[in-house]
């Protein structure tokens, strides 16, 4: 999975990224794992683990989660940024003031 993510000559900065999201990613299927064997159905009720535990599993699949995705955006900003193509959003920002700067209307 690392050198798939990481893909070839990696930059330090990609392969420390690629490191954080492959870790998520592993916390993330882990806790997934665990809420999902706590919440079988067939599983005793003796066997469960109390409501209050899985409250606290939930919050911490959620935390992981959310790093998860924002590691992958952060590789995918620096993969961006290396190749040299602006944002879509530059360029919004560019027509516009382009647009203004020859007198047109700006809605």
């Amino acid at each position: 999975m690392r050198a798939e993510i990481a893909g070839e000559n990696p930059t330090p900065l990609e392969r420390l990224l690629t490191e954080r999201i492959v870790s998520q990613w592993l916390l993330v299927e882990t806790l997934d794992a665990l809420v999902s064997v706590q919440l079988c159905p067939e599983l005793p009720p003796e066997k469960c683990a109390p409501m209050s535990y899985l409250r606290h599993v939930f919050r911490w699949q959620e935390s992981a989660s959310r790093r998860l995705f924002a590691a992958i955006k952060a590789l995918a900003t620096v993969r961006r940024l290396q190749s040299g193509i602006p944002s879509a959003r530059c360029m919004n920002v560019q027509i516009n003031v382009s647009a203004a700067h020859d007198g047109d209307a700006v809605s």
